[in-house]
This record gives C-alpha cells, structure tokens and sequence, in this order.
C-alpha cells in the first residue's frame, strides 16, 4: 500500500528524522490507519440523518466584565511603573529575546 518514501515525504513534512526501523515500523501503523479509514468508507450510511451536536446545548456567554480583588486593584499606571527596574517614561524596558541574526 505505502512506500518507503510515502513514509520519508510524511517525516520530512513532520521534521522527524527516522532510523530505517522507525520508517518501517511507521509503514506498517500508516496503512492500518488507512485500512481503518477503508473500513470506515464502507459503512452503510443510507437513511442515517446527519449530527453535528446531540446534547441540545447551547454556548451561553457572559458579558466580559473586568473584576479586580481589592489587593489588587490597580490605582493607576504608575504603580506598576514603581516596581519596573528599566523604564522610559510610561514604556517598561524588557532585555531582548529574539536574536534576528
């Protein structure tokens, strides 16, 4: 069913980098996988009404309301400006992540 390639074309998609056993051993798992899906086209579904959701649930939503504990209610910007140890003005200075060499 598969090749060897098939299997090399999904690992390099995949960036995995296989041992001659793993590709073997993942050939054999791939086409179970796709003789299940065989299995699978050849279920009779003919007077089967078709289902996206059975519960009768529906996604009830809240307002998005922004709730503060009193500890920890910010006063204004500045308090956090207070704790920052770079800052430019009201800009907090972080060191750099991303190196784009």
């Amino acid at each position: 069913m598969l090749s060897k390639d098939d299997v090399l074309g999904v690992s390099k998609l995949s960036r995995l980098k296989l041992s001659d056993e793993q590709v073997d051993k993942f050939k054999t798992q791939m086409e179970n996988v796709l003789e299940l899906f065989d299995e699978v086209k050849n279920i009779d579904v003919d007077g089967i009404e078709e289902t996206s959701q059975v519960s009768g649930l529906k996604n009830i939503t809240r307002e998005d309301v922004v709730e503060y504990d009193d500890d920890l209610r910010p006063d204004s910007s500045n308090d956090l400006l207070v704790n920052t140890p770079r800052r430019d003005g009201s800009k907090i200075i972080v060191p750099k992540v991303i190196d784009t060499k």
